[in-house]
């Protein structure tokens, strides 16, 4: 996308992120190719070494860091205190079954915001999560 001149403005700046922010992948199976644009600035962390190492990334950058991902790679960040806010986008769809948003204890979170994201059928909720913890 960064080279395509033909890519919208918006793709254009999400791939200049991809390519120039560190990233940290949370994986037990992934491996980074060499030659990708990416491979310069990130790494991979085990799920279970995940948590201890956000942890230290978070206090190592004395500022915000962004996690993208399943609720099975933030339901152990949030169990652990290591969220702040969470956001989850949801979607017009009705499933007899499917996986639980989140796993643990009650976690008190107080709602920030909602709202409906331009052009979609998607809500965004935003909570406050900095409370929550094991």
């Amino acid at each position: 996308m960064a080279a395509d001149p033909a890519a919208p403005p918006r793709d254009h700046r999400i791939a200049e992120l991809v390519t120039t922010l560190d990233s940290v992948v949370i994986s037990d199976s992934l491996r980074i190719d060499p030659e990708g644009p990416w491979a310069e600035r990130t790494s991979v962390v085990p799920r279970a070494a995940a948590p201890a190492e956000l942890a230290r990334l978070k206090q190592e950058a004395g500022g915000d860091l962004l996690v993208f991902g399943s609720a099975t790679t933030w339901n152990p960040l949030l169990a652990q205190g290591l969220v702040d806010e969470l956001v989850i986008l949801v979607g017009a769809a009705l499933l007899g079954e499917g996986s639980k948003v989140y796993r643990g204890r009650r976690a008190g979170l107080r709602l920030l915001g909602a709202r409906v994201l331009e052009s979609s059928e998607l809500v965004e909720l935003r909570y406050d999560a900095s409370g929550v913890s094991g």
